[in-house]
């Protein structure tokens, strides 16, 4: 109360001084509305915070009376007053009442409310200490009694202290030494006075705190009282880290005891340190601090966003793959194969090119051995492959989610059984599902003559931007189309940089349970 008692000698002060902004000599006009309904035990009327209302507001409720002249016949109107009632809750257009008590009669629908906006509304925000034409030591004062919010008593002291010496004869300097000695009494052994106002830690606060952000994004705090009734109001106080000043900013309720408000954009567009604390008006007009404090702020961060290129003209990537699959580590007989391929893939953006995504060429080699397991393991010679091939494929999207992909191959099986090279040429199918450049499920199949065929399916997981990573499955009879086995495969990538990834992979393969092995290869690929 005596800090309370300081600043209405500071505002009357400064208000009586010549560079202080006149009063508007016209009281605001009440504002008037009805009340839209009485449903267990709440008042709902159809005035808020767009009208200028706070929890402190009164409201007086009148009833209309309508009744016809029995000689005359006309309609005579009037209304009588049926009490003054406060709110408990305040939205932007409606506000609750509850509690209501002292009233002369029953509120009911219809009823007439009256509110009138205080003469000098504190709705206008003071604006900042450079734009001001107050005397310096008002200045200084408003900047003192603003820090002084929740803050020890050693250092009100101190400020107090400080503010006598740099301003002696200021107008405000015998109100500073009336609450200076107070704080000096109490920290001397003095008692203050019993208050019944309530505490923070007895409001039961939730707060997580943040202290890292991104210049230009939304920044919203909130908290969580188990105690909400009782507090009128929760303010955001805010400043940029060095200005003396916080400005301060109703937070908004967002649920059952919940509090929020947005950094406004003045505070959160820029780069840079802001401190930020959070206190609260109780009913009997006590500021306490709920988060932090003026002394000890929570310093945010915020950090320059990234900066994102668009890409407009598509992508171009290189990518160089060797891959060793073995069947049958366990045995003596050979069944496996070793694929190296080059490739070039363009893939234009979407939209650039209607269904369009991309086209791929590539060349390789197959080298291995293979055949029916039960033929080998009886000591039959393994078939010998050796196959240099080439591909083109094209990539169609019909949706950001759907894309279909078909390849074709030709090539040259240079290590037939008669010692002959001959032509060979395969197909391949594939369904995507997932965006192009997200996580996405591939499926699909595949047949080269000589070679084999394969059915597969491909999980591309790109949760983490650096660290791409697919798993897949392979049914195949690869290397020579003898017996069919499967292969489980795990790929994990590094992007080094925006034209640089690196990928490893391990898998295991099986035809039965006596003829399986394992599988090692790896990828370079460069995007431009």
């Amino acid at each position: 109360m005596r800090t309370l008692a300081l600043w209405t000698a500071f505002l009357l002060a400064a208000a009586a001084a010549p560079e202080a902004r006149a009063a508007d000599p016209s009281p605001p006009a009440p504002v008037e509305g009805v009340v839209l309904a009485v449903q267990d035990g709440e008042i709902i009327v159809d005035l808020g915070r767009a009208q200028g209302l706070r929890l402190d507001s009164p409201l007086q409720l009148y009833r209309r009376l309508v009744v016809k002249h029995p000689l005359t016949g006309k309609e005579l109107q009037d209304r009588f007053p049926i009490g003054t009632v406060k709110p408990s809750e305040v939205g932007d257009r409606l506000t609750i009442v509850r509690g209501a008590g002292g009233l002369s009669r029953a509120p009911q629908p219809g009823d007439f409310v009256v509110y009138r906006p205080p003469a000098a509304p504190d709705a206008v925000r003071p604006a900042p200490v450079a734009a001001r034409t107050t005397a310096p030591d008002a200045d200084a004062l408003e900047g003192i009694l603003r820090q002084n919010m929740g803050s020890p008593l050693d250092a009100r002291i101190q400020r107090f202290e400080g503010f006598l010496l740099r301003y002696p004869r200021s107008a405000f300097a015998p109100a500073v030494g009336t609450e200076l000695e107070a704080l000096r009494r109490l920290t001397a052994g003095g008692q203050p006075a019993v208050s019944q106002t309530p505490q923070a830690d007895t409001l039961g606060v939730y707060f997580r705190k943040t202290r890292v952000g991104v210049a230009g994004q939304p920044f919203v705090p909130s908290v969580g009282l188990r105690q909400a009734d009782q507090v009128q109001h929760v303010r955001l106080n805010v400043r940029r880290a060095g200005d003396p000043v916080y400005e301060s900013f109703a937070m908004h309720r967002s649920g059952d005891g919940y509090f929020s408000r947005a950094f406004p954009a003045e505070f959160s567009a820029a780069a840079g340190a802001t401190d930020y604390f959070v206190d609260a008006v109780t009913l009997d007009d006590a500021v306490i601090p709920l988060v932090a404090g003026a002394d000890a702020p929570i310093r945010l961060r915020l950090q320059e966003a990234p900066v994102r290129t668009p890409q407009t003209t598509g992508r171009t990537r290189a990518e160089f793959r060797a891959e060793f699959v073995d069947f049958n580590t366990v045995g003596a007989a050979e069944d496996q194969y070793s694929q190296f391929e080059g490739s070039v893939r363009y893939a234009v953006q979407a939209g650039d090119v209607p269904l369009f995504r991309s086209f791929h060429v590539g060349a390789g080699s197959i080298d291995g051995h293979g055949g029916n397991t039960e033929e080998i393991d009886a000591g039959a010679p393994s078939e010998r492959i050796a196959l240099s091939y080439g591909f083109a494929e094209g990539e169609v999207e019909l949706g950001s989610w759907f894309g279909v992909a078909t390849r074709v191959l030709g090539g040259n099986h240079h290590a037939t059984a008669d010692g002959t090279a001959r032509n060979v040429g395969g197909v391949e199918g594939r369904l995507r599902f997932g965006r192009w450049n997200g996580t996405r499920l591939i499926a699909g199949v595949s047949g080269i003559v000589d070679l084999g065929t394969q059915a597969f399916t491909q999980m591309h997981i790109e949760t983490f931007p650096s660290v791409p990573i697919v798993t897949g499955v392979t049914v195949t009879d690869l290397p020579v189309a003898g017996s069919t086995g499967v292969r489980l495969t795990a790929q994990a990538g590094w992007r080094a940089a925006d034209w640089l990834s690196l990928n490893l992979l391990t898998g295991w393969n099986a035809r039965t349970i006596d003829h399986h092995g394992y599988s090692l290869g790896g990828s370079l690929g460069m995007e431009w």
